[in-house]
């Protein structure tokens, strides 16, 4: 990722974390809320900081980790500016046990469990640059399908269409209570009482 020296889109949540969140903002990130509606304006922001001539911009069109079994669905917003895209394909190595991106722990805990790990592998494989066609163009969803696809053939994983919402539901069932969504669930109670309907979210 240092070739390209790219600012990335991260969840707002990171922003407060000591050191990392400063470290986002000098990478000039584009910071959004999952939980709001329509990706909290994240394609207008892409669009915005391409057309005044920004950083590289770097996706996880996923939006969420999994397990590195699969790639889940493809949140098609980042595609809507129909620029080239160099696809990466990220896969972690866990060590003693621990896997640093599948693991649904506060940020004390992930550290602490990160800082104990004798060493952290990752191997990230480039693939070919994509070029949208006309079609690709005027369809955002075939654009994010068609590098998808690619994805899945040249990493061998497998395709899902499960997404975020999907394991937030995985972490309810295992006991744990995602800090934003519950910050969110919050607000939202706040709004119920005050008469005001929630928006849709996640």
């Amino acid at each position: 990722m240092a070739i390209y020296s790219p600012s990335y889109v991260a969840k707002s949540s990171i922003r407060k974390i000591p050191i990392i969140g400063l470290i986002g903002d000098k990478l000039n990130n584009i910071w959004i809320d999952r939980f709001a509606k329509g990706g909290g304006g994240v394609t207008a922001q892409i669009i915005n900081r391409m057309k005044t001539g920004g950083n590289i911009i770097a996706i996880f069109p996923e939006g969420t980790t999994s397990n590195g079994t699969a790639i889940v669905k493809f949140r098609t917003g980042a595609f809507v500016p129909a620029a080239p895209i160099v696809p990466l394909i990220c896969k972690y190595r866990c060590t003693l046990g621990f896997d640093p991106i599948f693991c649904s722990l506060s940020t004390k805990w992930h550290i602490l469990n990160s800082l104990a790990q004798p060493a952290h592998r990752m191997s990230v494989q480039f693939l070919p640059v994509q070029y949208p066609n006309e079609a690709e163009k005027n369809d955002p969803k075939l654009y994010a399908l068609n590098c998808k696809q690619m994805m899945v053939t040249a990493s061998g994983l497998t395709d899902t269409n499960e997404e975020y919402s999907d394991k937030l539901e995985w972490e309810k069932s295992v006991g744990y209570m995602n800090k934003e969504l519950a910050a969110q669930q919050h607000k939202d109670q706040e709004l119920l009482l005050q008469g005001q309907v929630p928006q849709n979210r996640v």
